[in-house]
This record gives C-alpha cells, structure tokens and sequence, in this order.
C-alpha cells in the first residue's frame, strides 16, 4: 500500500476517541531502500513519550498537551475547542522500529497546524520527516487549505526548500526561553522560532 488509506476522509471523532486512547492504526506503509516505512495514529500518551526528547526542557512528558495555541492561533474558544478541534498523533517505524513523531491539529475550519516533528537523529537527511509530514497532512480533507507551524531558525532553510514553507509576512523570528527543571528557571534557548505555513 502506498497511499493513505484514509483518502483524505476525517476520521469520525467516536473513533478517533477510541484511537486517541486504547488503539493504533496504520494510515501508511510504503517499501523504501531502508526497509519498511509505516505511519500509524498513535494514543497521545504513547506519542508524547516518543517526542519528550524534543522537548527534553520539560519537566515531565505530562507537561506537553495535545494542542498549544502560539500566537492565539485557534479560532476556536470555548466549547468549540471540544466539539470541533482533532488531533492526529502519529508515529514512524522503520522495519518496526520508531524513528519519528509529529502531530497535526485544526485550528479554524480550513487550517491545521503541525507540530512535534521529530526525527531520531540517525535517520535524518533520509527524506522519511518530508514523508511522515506529508501523511500528517494529507490525512485532512480538501477544506483545509493551509498548515501553520513553529520552527526552529535552524531547521527552517530546509523545510522551506525541500518542503515548499513561507515565512509569515512581517513575522521576525524570535528568541524563546526554556524552563530548565535542574536550575527550577527559564533560561534563553540557544536557538529561534519561525512562524510560517505551507500551502495544501
């Protein structure tokens, strides 16, 4: 199989509910020259256990919730935040071991957000963070007409090349401090964020 076998159609949240806490599921599998590549949803508990190294400045993975609104980017409030927002936290495993994480969210009825990307550093520059975020939004239906996201000043210049990203107008990369649970303190982060989004 080498396409998702979602076909773009949203999962019915009762079963997402389901997914979310007691199951996984494939949504990709492809036969690559490393071995075989699987996709799958992923219970947020377990997800957030793979990602914890990105954000190892935590002081426990409880910490990392499965939606962040940076910069008041949700266009919900309220209820609606309830009744209308998905999450999707998926995992990569190459020859069935996980290698990677990200996750998608929506945040108006026509735009997502993707966050988390997280490849294990052995297998970087293989192409497989491209794919895996390729499968997190195209998991979307067609409504959804833009991805926005946070990115490290580092990262940016590739994901922008290889991956088609466009910073936000008028956006100025900022420094961001980090809470260091051995100091009890939030120190400055040796790197800066950038907003910017892709065109679906």
């Amino acid at each position: 199989m080498n396409e998702i076998e979602q076909n773009k159609q949203p999962i019915p949240k009762r079963k997402l509910k389901q997914i979310l806490i007691e199951d996984s599921r494939v949504v990709f599998r492809e036969e690559t020259q490393l071995g075989k590549v699987e996709i799958s949803i992923v219970p947020f508990a377990h997800w957030r256990e793979g990602i914890s190294e990105l954000w190892s400045h935590l002081p426990s993975v409880d910490s990392i919730s499965p939606f962040d609104n940076a910069h008041g980017i949700i266009d919900y409030s309220g209820s609606k935040i309830f009744e209308r927002m998905i999450c999707f936290p998926l995992e990569m495993t190459l020859n069935n071991r996980p290698i990677g994480w990200v996750s998608t969210y929506n945040i108006s009825e026509t735009a997502i957000r993707i966050r988390g990307l997280y490849v294990k550093p052995e297998f970087r520059g293989s192409g497989l963070g491209f794919k895996m975020c390729d499968v997190a939004v195209a998991m979307w239906p067609e409504k959804f007409l833009r991805c926005y996201g946070l990115w490290r000043d580092s990262a940016f210049p590739v994901l922008e090349r290889k991956w088609g990203l466009i910073q936000v107008p008028g956006y100025v990369p900022r420094p961001i401090s980090l809470y260091n649970p051995k100091t009890k303190t939030f120190e400055p982060a040796k790197y800066k964020v950038i907003y910017a989004y892709k065109n679906l």
